[in-house]
């Protein structure tokens, strides 16, 4: 009974610190440790938080005109390092979460001078994004449709619907793939219903 009791009291405490530290935390403090920590991103989603608050706005405008210029340049920077892996969305969801960012630090007017090129480029840097994206994931798909690969293909010609329905021969090759993928299935003697996947094809 006695260690049941100290260990509901251990945990009480434990809550209580956890609490103490999220409510001393602060938009300013997180906007300075993300920054400090290269996580420019969450850096300007701390500081629109902050900016909300009528007692820290001076706090975060004061370190805006400092390193606002560089935080927005090292925020494009970070976007183009994903860029070089065009198989991968995350260029496309950094860029997407970054321009919605910028856009909102400008309705806020923070005191960034070239808050509005950066906004131009990381909108343009999205388009490139989802262009390579589905290039390379369009290539992709072709290599396994023309390897046997069907299932593996169906899903590089769905990631490239996702952004772009309208690509060239694009449900001509899902429908063709989705064919053989369904053919195949019905005749292996290993087959069962594995994933989703499996299961839209199956019931094509």
């Amino acid at each position: 009974m006695y260690q049941k009791a100290k260990s509901l009291l251990r945990n009480i405490v434990y809550l209580v610190v956890i609490f103490f530290l999220v409510s001393c935390s602060n938009p300013v403090q997180d906007m300075q440790n993300h920054y400090n920590d290269g996580d420019y991103l969450q850096a300007a989603n701390s500081a629109i938080k902050g900016m909300h608050d009528n007692n820290l706005r001076p706090k975060i405008k004061i370190f805006m005109e400092e390193y606002g210029e560089l935080l927005a340049k090292r925020s494009i920077y970070q976007g183009k390092e994903l860029m070089q892996d065009s198989l991968s969305e995350q260029a496309i969801v950094y860029f997407q979460s970054l321009s919605k960012v910028l856009e909102e630090m400008e309705m806020l007017n923070f005191p960034i001078p070239t808050l509005s090129l950066t906004i131009s480029e990381a909108n343009t840097l999205l388009e490139v994004s989802i262009r390579k994206f589905v290039e390379a994931r369009f290539e992709s798909g072709l290599a396994e449709y023309n390897g046997d690969l069907y299932r593996a293909s169906i899903k590089s010609f769905l990631l490239v619907q996702k952004y772009v329905p309208t690509y060239p021969k694009l449900n001509v090759y899902i429908n063709e793939a989705t064919k053989k993928a369904r053919r195949y299935l019905s005749i292996s003697p290993f087959y069962k219903p594995a994933d989703p996947l499996t299961n839209i094809i199956a019931n094509t």
